[in-house]
């Protein structure tokens, strides 16, 4: 899963990449491997994740993001600490509670990426703030989620891409069938 939604990070500029998926597949692990290859690959840029929940935020995405970099076998460098990890200068990530959309605001970056975890229970409002803060031609927005809530942004942006493709968004479907084998192979 991680080498084919970093293969479409890659060739996308800018827009967004939804990850429909299924419950138990690795989201929260996925996008945390993708932080760290943007932060390493990618720099300068700035990689925003939030979460429906500040626990899934700290306790989840961040606790996937402490683990790798502990667990990495080249030393990444400093450790992370609970919601904020920079790599020098010019590479940062920062988790964001999703309580207040103006905690969003004030980054720039020549890439900025918003990481959206469990994005079916995203507010409209934190939304509204992901599109005002990556304005610039290159910024991404990639969300991770199960399509639960028909009400949802995300589930609205993957229904109605698959129906009638948009250009600025791409989805990256994760068969249940396909992870319940990878599973099993591990």
């Amino acid at each position: 899963m991680v080498a084919r939604i970093c293969r479409r990070l890659h060739r996308r500029i800018g827009g967004t990449v939804s990850v429909p998926t299924c419950h138990a597949c690795g989201k929260s692990h996925t996008a945390a491997a993708i932080v760290l290859w943007l932060l390493v690959c990618w720099a300068p840029c700035t990689v925003l994740t939030s979460a429906p929940v500040w626990r899934q935020v700290e306790g989840v995405l961040w606790r996937e993001i402490r683990k790798l970099v502990a667990q990495a076998p080249i030393p990444f460098g400093p450790a992370p600490n609970l919601t904020q990890y920079e790599l020098g200068d010019h590479a940062l990530a920062i988790g964001l509670s999703t309580l207040d959309p103006n905690k969003f605001q004030g980054f720039h970056a020549p890439l900025l990426v918003c990481i959206l975890d469990e994005a079916a229970g995203i507010p409209e409002r934190i939304y509204e703030a992901v599109a005002g803060v990556t304005t610039g031609q290159a910024d991404l927005v990639l969300e991770f989620g199960n399509p639960t809530d028909p009400e949802s942004q995300f589930c609205r942006r993957v229904t109605t891409n698959l129906a009638h493709p948009n250009p600025s968004v791409d989805v990256v479907s994760v068969n249940a069938f396909d992870v319940a084998a990878w599973n099993e192979n591990q």
